[in-house]
């Protein structure tokens, strides 16, 4: 939302040096969330910080803070964020929320802050979820939507495109989802429940050490998940290199000192039933292994006339 809440109408956004750092246990969420919010609010571009800063390309551990290279628990999702970013998968938001900026209050806050981090309108950040967001600049005020203010207590926010829908009504226990026609998501607390993906696509995840999970589910081939083609899963949970020692610090801060572990990189089995809005004789499940290639094929589930892929 700050990011938001930042950008010149008119004017081409790029976001650089994204990233949520190890040993952040919930950083599967990062890129995926800003793929979606960075699409629906129709920015240029996203750079994670950062692939690599060393000479070894392929480490089989997590190495560093900000290294996302060895880390499953971002390159997983990566086909998923391209398609939601650079193919569209979430469209743009419809309606068009400016702070207005006269040029004259834009160079004194230049002045000032040396820098364009100074330069906010007070637009409710929370906005970013629901509308399209940016400040416009000029000796007039440009024409714009009106849009009721949110209440202070506000806990679900979905955008005008009904594809982005941000949950915290449950305490402790936030969700994000993404339910676009090629493209959905899931990253955020479990606590029981079963998440309407929209176009019949449902998930239910078990048990996870964290009651926590990121899963996206990508048409790499096909129009929609009831059309004809190929879909690619990934389901991410606790992810943490062998014998590494997490310590809590209080007040959601963790740190690994210097007891990052050894490799190799141990990735949590995420429990869970996807229920796809298709006859079982249309299915194929096929478990993947590192390299992206086919296993053999394990069985599917009929219920209630959908098809049910069970993941363990």
């Amino acid at each position: 939302g700050d990011l938001a809440a930042r950008r010149i109408a008119g004017k081409p956004y790029t976001v650089s040096e994204y990233n949520h750092p190890a040993p952040n246990q919930f950083a599967a969420e990062g890129m995926p969330m800003i793929a979606a919010v960075g699409a629906f609010q129709g920015w240029d571009g996203v750079y994670s910080f950062a692939y690599n800063h060393s000479d070894r390309p392929e480490p089989r551990r997590v190495d560093s803070f900000f290294d996302i290279k060895g880390d499953p628990a971002k390159l997983a999702h990566s086909a998923a964020c391209s398609a939601i970013f650079l193919r569209g998968d979430v469209k743009t938001g419809t309606v068009k929320v400016f702070g207005w900026m006269p040029r004259d209050a834009e160079r004194k806050k230049l002045h000032q802050a040396l820098n364009a981090w100074g330069l906010k309108t007070g637009v409710d950040e929370r906005e970013a979820i629901v509308h399209w967001v940016g400040i416009a600049l000029g000796d007039t005020a440009p024409p714009m939507a009106h849009v009721a203010p949110f209440p202070a207590d506000q806990k679900v926010f979905a955008s005008d495109t009904g594809e982005i829908r941000w949950d915290v009504s449950e305490e402790g226990a936030g969700c994000f989802t993404v339910s676009a026609p090629r493209s959905k998501l899931f990253t955020g607390f479990v606590r029981g429940r079963t998440f309407d993906l929209g176009g019949g696509v449902s998930l239910a995840i078990g048990k996870t050490a964290l009651d926590w999970a990121t899963v996206t589910m990508t048409c790499i081939e096909g129009e929609g998940f009831d059309k004809p083609g190929r879909i690619l899963i990934a389901a991410t949970g606790d992810i943490h290199n062998k014998g590494a020692k997490l310590r809590d610090l209080g007040g959601n801060r963790v740190t690994l000192g210097n007891q990052w572990g050894e490799e190799p990189v141990m990735c949590e089995g995420v429990p869970a039933e996807i229920a796809l809005p298709v006859s079982p004789d249309r299915v194929k499940l096929y478990p993947l292994d590192q390299s992206g290639n086919r296993r053999e094929a394990v069985p599917v589930a009929a219920k209630d006339g959908k098809t049910v892929l069970k993941l363990g």
